[in-house]
C-alpha cells in the first residue's frame, strides 16, 4: 500500500518528468527530430526525476542518470577512437606546458565529492556539460582550442586536469551517467598508479590516452611519493544518436543542471 506522501512525490515527480518532456519534444521537433527517434530519452527523463526506477542491465553499472540500450562496457580501445585521442597525443607537451602554468598560478580546488580526504584529490576544471569555465580557459587557451576540436568534447561531460597527491586514493563510486566515455591523457605519471574500472585495473602513461565507461565502478590510487596529473575529456557515448545527443543538451539546459553547475563552481 503507497502511504499518501509517498503517492504525492510520485505525482509531483510525474508532473515534472512530464513537464520536462513536452518541453523537449518542442525543442526536438523545431530540430527537426521527432518523438519516435526519442523513446530511450523518455525513458531517461522518467528514470532520471525518481518516477521510475532504473532498469540496469549489469552489476557494476549503476549510474544515477540511466539511459537504457546502449552498449556497456568498462574499457575502450583507444585505436578506436583516433578522431579524439590523436589531437590529444600529439598535444601532449602543449598541454602539460599550460599545466604547469596552470600549477604555478594555485587555480586548482578540491574535488568537492568527499571521494578522497581532503587535499588529495583536486581538479581545475575547463568545460561541464553546457559550461565553459572562462577564467580557467583563458588561461590555458591552446589546451581549449584543442579540446573544442574534438566532436562532442565540450557538451558530452567534463574537460578538467585532476591532480592526485602522494599516498592517496579515490575510494570506489560510480559516474553519474552512462551516456558519456572518459578519456584520460598522462601528464604526470609516476610509477604505482593506477585506475580499477570493473573488474580490470590499468596503468596511465605520459602522453598516451586510456579510455574508460565511469559509470561502472571504479577507483584509483597513487602509492607512489610524486603527484599524478592527468588531463580528462569527456565524449558522447559511441551508440547515442544525433537526435538523443541533442535531447541530452537540452535536458540538461531544462533541468536547471547548469544554473547549479555555475553557482556550484563559483561562476554564476
Amino acid at each position: 500500500m503507497m502511504y499518501p506522501i509517498n503517492r504525492a512525490r510520485k505525482l509531483i515527480r510525474q508532473a515534472r518528468a512530464s513537464y520536462l518532456w513536452k518541453k523537449l519534444l518542442f525543442r526536438a521537433n523545431s530540430a527537426g527530430y521527432f518523438k519516435d527517434d526519442l523513446s530511450r530519452i523518455r525513458e531517461y527523463i522518467f528514470t532520471s526525476i525518481g518516477f521510475n526506477k532504473p532498469k540496469y542491465e549489469l552489476v557494476d553499472q549503476r549510474p544515477n542518470y540511466y539511459l537504457p540500450g546502449i552498449g556497456a562496457q568498462p574499457w575502450y580501445k583507444p585505436e578506436d577512437f583516433n578522431w579524439a585521442v590523436t589531437p590529444l597525443e600529439n598535444s601532449y607537451s602543449i598541454i602539460k606546458e599550460e599545466l604547469n602554468q596552470l600549477r604555478l598560478e594555485n587555480r586548482f580546488i578540491n574535488q568537492p565529492d568527499g571521494l578522497s580526504k581532503p587535499d588529495h584529490w583536486s581538479v581545475l576544471m575547463l568545460f561541464m556539460p553546457e559550461v565553459k569555465f572562462e577564467v580557467n580557459c583563458a588561461r590555458c587557451p591552446q589546451t581549449t582550442s584543442i579540446v573544442e576540436s574534438i566532436p562532442g568534447a565540450i557538451s558530452a561531460g567534463n574537460v578538467a586536469f585532476s591532480v592526485l597527491s602522494p599516498g592517496s586514493a579515490i575510494a570506489p563510486h560510480y559516474g553519474p551517467v552512462n551516456t558519456r566515455i572518459r578519456i584520460h591523457l598522462g601528464l604526470q605519471i609516476p610509477s604505482d598508479c593506477a585506475i580499477r574500472v570493473g573488474v580490470n585495473t590499468n596503468n596511465w602513461e605520459e602522453g598516451k590516452c586510456i579510455i574508460l565507461d565511469d559509470s561502472f565502478e571504479h577507483e584509483a590510487w597513487n602509492r607512489s611519493e610524486h603527484i599524478r596529473i592527468i588531463f580528462m575529456v569527456d565524449i558522447w557515448h559511441p551508440d547515442l544518436t544525433k537526435a538523443e545527443i541533442f535531447a541530452l543538451r537540452e535536458v540538461n539546459k531544462l533541468s536547471g543542471r547548469v544554473k547549479l553547475i555555475r553557482r556550484k563552481m563559483g561562476e554564476g
